[in-house]
């Protein structure tokens, strides 16, 4: 009677646990969301601020367009490297340094003097290119520890809902921040949006720090095997599909670069201006989706 009753008393114990577990991982992968979109909000604001300071600084669009292509180019370099480099740290580590090296690199070019400025501004650019694209993968390859691999699918549609109201935040606020308070004042708040979300990754305990290694140590050899596996028709038709994919985002990378350009040419036709931003955040929104479906299938190819 009482062993019959034993399992009966501990099962609610067992499933309260489990809910309690599962509800406190959802609040931590939030709150890390939640400075993940302050970061967001920061990369979209300097989007334009920079450009505009660049486009003001040196006069023109083609150092715009220069400085476009760097960034982009560097966080492209960067999501060739990420896996390696996830392979020998923690994600934890990654998104909290990336966020640190977005910040000091905001900092430097507040502080640099106008004979190093273009310097700085070149600094910038590769800087948050890459760091940028650093702190997305690792947040992607955190997910499956923080929430469980049956919670991902909800974990990304999270963290794309924030870099979508951040972009829009962020895109819509930059006129009005560089107006108002100066390109100083912008680049202070960019950079404080990085510090906020380093502190946010610093004290977020990810155990083993996302390093997916540590999670799976327990796991019979067979069954570890066998989850990495993937077939050599499902890695070839992945390969095939990426290259596409990375087609479509190089066209993207330059649709941007000349509404950049466009939008710094026109600076006083509002009207034309409202309609270019809207079509810059169309492209933006695709580019973000190009670039989730890129990380996806890079872990396939």
């Amino acid at each position: 009677m009482e062993s019959a009753d034993g399992p009966t008393a501990d099962e609610p114990d067992d499933g309260s646990r489990k809910t309690r577990d599962t509800a406190v991982s959802e609040r931590r992968f939030r709150f890390l969301v939640a400075g993940y979109a302050v970061s967001s909000y920061g990369t979209f604001l300097n989007m334009v601020a920079l450009n505009l300071f660049v486009y003001e600084t040196t006069g023109r669009a083609l150092a715009m367009g220069l400085f476009m292509a760097v960034r982009l180019g560097s966080g492209f370099v960067a999501g060739l490297v990420v896996g390696a480099l996830l392979a020998r740290f923690s994600a934890k580590s990654i998104m909290l340094w990336a966020n640190v090296g977005q910040g000091g690199v905001m900092l430097l070019l507040i502080l640099a003097p106008e004979s190093l400025v273009t310097g700085a501004l070149m600094a910038v650019s590769v800087v948050i290119g890459a760091c940028g694209t650093l702190f997305m993968v690792a947040l992607r390859s955190s997910i499956p520890e923080m929430v469980g691999e049956d919670r991902r699918a909800w974990a990304n549609s999270l963290s794309i809902t924030g870099r979508s109201l951040a972009m829009v935040a962020g895109f819509a606020s930059a006129g009005v921040v560089v107006s108002l308070v100066g390109y100083t004042a912008a680049f202070l708040l960019d950079m404080a949006t990085f510090v906020i979300c380093a502190v946010t990754v610093a004290l977020l305990p990810i155990a083993g720090g996302g390093r997916r290694a540590g999670t799976d140590a327990g796991k019979p050899e067979k069954a570890e095997q066998s989850g990495k596996a993937v077939s050599a028709q499902a890695s070839r038709a992945a390969k095939k599909e990426l290259q596409k994919v990375e087609r479509q985002l190089d066209k993207l990378s330059t649709r941007e670069t000349t509404l950049h350009k466009q939008i710094a040419d026109n600076a006083t036709d509002f009207e034309k201006v409202a309609k270019l931003d809207a079509e810059l955040r169309e492209l933006v929104t695709e580019r973000d989706e190009l670039e989730m479906r890129w990380l996806e299938l890079a872990e396939d190819a």
